[in-house]
């Protein structure tokens, strides 16, 4: 391309999805004039390539391979990781039976949660060597009643990714039952690994309210969808990262009498300061204000309310501080509990800022954060709004404007189309963009480029 820089990028391990924001209907099809294979996502009952929700049930991959049927974490070899399963009933635990399909051996701890939520280790150590496809016994060291099991791994241990298909709870009273739930620290479900190239095509909301916008405040309304531990877009994001003050307000249907907000955070945790609910008159009132502690996520960080208090509302916000935890601070969803323990989810949301603005291409970040730091480095930064053409592996090209790289994936927006493509890196081959403009005079080998500019060739 005449004028232009080309960026190459090689088979990146470190992948990341086609995320889907707003699954397409139908059947798999090509998409006219791309002929890259769209698949759409069937709803949440899915089970994606890799996913976590791979290890519920009973086993189904039957061979060894680094196959789809197995939950497989985002990147091998990248150290610790954790598949979290949950079971229907409770049992008085013997042993957990773990199906592994692939370069097993590096399981190095089973925990399990009693009612109250306490976790303890049924077994740690070196997991020994075993057939594949096989399970791993991990036989209960002490007696614990529970329903979900924690399986920690440490993915340096064996090379490849460390595949797990089924996991089996096996009860003191002989009974048996498979996993009817699963989270995971990472999946490579987001990474496009099982989807060969295909590229899930998403109709952006119109503005007339239909649907929720990528990183959009409306993404916090309804129950969790964001079911795993990263950036994805399914979950509030303010429009720029360690920015400072932030805040998401929610409303819901029915006035309550406060016993607990439980905000259910997806990516870097701890950045709440203050929760806040307003009464029928406006007056705000706090409900707890201080440093957020750590808690695992996907999960909900959790204000209790003092039993003597009595605070009637159906309005809450939430104050961050982004620049206590670096990277995007994201929340899914937002609990309301009232002291007779009817729970509901927020209805309507509004918030201090919403990275859908930067999505939808209205707002341009800045080069330098409001404190004068510089934002990490990126090669695709001064891209936004850029004409570009990437091509991807199998010569598959296609032409947008780019809107945003985050993590492991870029978002190509094609107006003409009404569509918005998100893609992953591990599958871009070349991308072309027009030559950034230079700056009036410079030095003696010419005009120097603007700040942040990139070169001609950007290898990785």
């Amino acid at each position: 391309m005449r004028g232009s820089r080309a960026f190459a990028l090689g088979l990146w391990m470190a992948a990341a999805a086609f995320v889907p924001l707003v699954p397409s209907s139908g059947q798999e099809r090509v998409e006219q004039g791309l002929d890259i294979p769209v698949r759409p996502v069937q709803g949440p009952q899915a089970k994606r390539p890799y996913g976590p929700e791979q290890a519920t049930g009973e086993p189904d991959t039957f061979e060894e391979g680094d196959l789809a049927t197995a939950w497989a974490s985002l990147r091998p070899d990248n150290g610790p990781e954790w598949l979290k399963v949950e079971f229907e009933k409770e049992v008085t635990v013997a042993e957990v039976r773990i199906r592994e399909t692939f370069n097993p051996g590096a399981v190095t701890k089973v925990t399990a949660f009693d009612k109250d939520g306490n976790e303890q280790v049924l077994w740690e150590g070196r997991e020994p060597q075993h057939q594949v496809p096989g399970d791993f016994v991990a036989a209960a060291n002490k007696e614990t009643a529970s329903k979900s099991v924690k399986i920690y791994l440490d993915t340096r241990l064996v090379p490849g990714w460390n595949e797990i298909d089924a996991v089996q709870l096996v009860g003191k009273d002989a009974t048996r039952q498979w996993a009817v739930r699963a989270t995971a620290s990472s999946t490579f479900a987001n990474a496009g690994r099982g989807g060969d190239g295909e590229i899930v095509v998403l109709d952006p909301p119109d503005g007339r309210g239909g649907g929720k916008r990528p990183w959009g405040h409306e993404q916090a309304t309804g129950a969790p969808d964001t079911m795993e531990a990263g950036d994805i877009p399914t979950a509030w994001a303010s429009l720029r990262p360690d920015g400072g003050p932030e805040w998401l307000k929610l409303e819901y249907d029915n006035e309550a009498n406060i016993a607990e907000v439980r905000i259910r955070e997806t990516h870097n945790p701890g950045a709440v300061t203050k929760v806040t609910a307003f009464d029928k008159d406006g007056k705000e009132e706090v409900l707890w204000e201080g440093r957020e502690p750590e808690h695992e996520f996907p999960g909900d960080f959790v204000v209790l309310v003092a039993k003597d208090r009595n605070i009637a509302s159906k309005s809450v916000k939430i104050y961050l501080d982004t620049a206590l935890v670096q990277g995007w601070n994201e929340i899914d969803a937002v609990r309301l509990v009232a002291k007779d323990g009817a729970g509901q989810w927020a209805s309507r949301a509004t918030a201090s800022s919403t990275y859908a603005e930067r999505v939808q291409g209205n707002v341009a970040p800045p080069p330098v954060d409001p404190r004068g730091r510089f934002n990490p480095p990126d090669p695709f930064a001064d891209l936004a709004d850029a004409p570009v053409k990437v091509k991807l592996q199998g010569n598959e090209v296609i032409e947008g404007v780019f809107v945003r790289s985050h993590g492991d994936f870029i978002l190509i927006r094609q107006p003409a189309a009404k569509r918005l493509l998100i893609i992953s890196k591990a599958q871009i081959i070349l991308l072309e963009a027009p030559e950034p403009p230079a700056r009036p005079g410079g030095g003696a080998n010419g005009p120097d480029r603007l700040p942040g500019a990139v070169p001609h060739l950007r290898t990785r």
